[in-house]
């Protein structure tokens, strides 16, 4: 059996304050629990009186095609998602290495491979590079700037050669030398 698979949605709810005792928020939580939610972890406070939350809620383990018999999304778009919860702490480590393998298994063409990073230009072309490794592979301001600063870089490992043509033409598109090698 495969792990399960969550959808995710971020609500805004009611504070609970020390001198009140929390029923509306407990109510509102009542109700997304009642329709499947369940609470992962609060994003934020916002100004008032209230706060963001991530809520999270199990798909059907089902693997259904897509409504209408239209594609599904692209391999990259799953893999760029993947990497966004696994940065956020909502999937762990092996979940994310799974979904991966399931994701990659379904592709037309086999093989790993990886994008390097040789250059990346200068100025606005290194914004821009830094800004597109960033939501590539989900990392944060510091590491990226320093793949981008040591150079040549492996950017992505193991994916297969759609996702690494698309984020190699990406990268090619804001100005930046990048490569498709066969991973070893």
């Amino acid at each position: 059996m495969g792990q399960p698979r969550y959808e995710f949605q971020t609500v805004k709810i009611p504070k609970r304050y020390p001198r009140r005792t929390g029923r509306e928020r407990d109510k509102v939580l009542r109700m997304y629990s009642a329709q499947g939610w369940e609470f992962v972890r609060k994003v934020r406070e916002l100004w008032g009186r209230s706060e963001e939350v991530e809520l999270r809620r199990a798909l059907p383990s089902g693997d259904a095609s897509p409504a209408g018999g239209s594609p599904g999304p692209s391999t990259a778009d799953e893999l760029t998602k993947l990497a966004d919860l696994l940065a956020r702490d909502l999937i762990t480590r092996d979940e994310f290495d799974w979904q991966k393998q399931r994701v990659r298994g379904s592709s037309g063409r086999s093989g790993a491979y990886s994008v390097v990073l040789d250059a990346a230009g200068a100025g606005v072309t290194k914004i821009r590079v830094i800004t597109e490794i960033r939501s590539l592979i989900g990392m944060g301001l510091k590491p990226a700037v320093a793949l981008v600063d040591n150079t040549p870089s492996t950017l992505l490992s193991g994916v297969d050669h759609a996702t690494a043509a698309q984020a190699q033409e990406t990268l090619v598109g804001l100005g930046a030398t990048a490569r498709i090698v066969p991973a070893e």
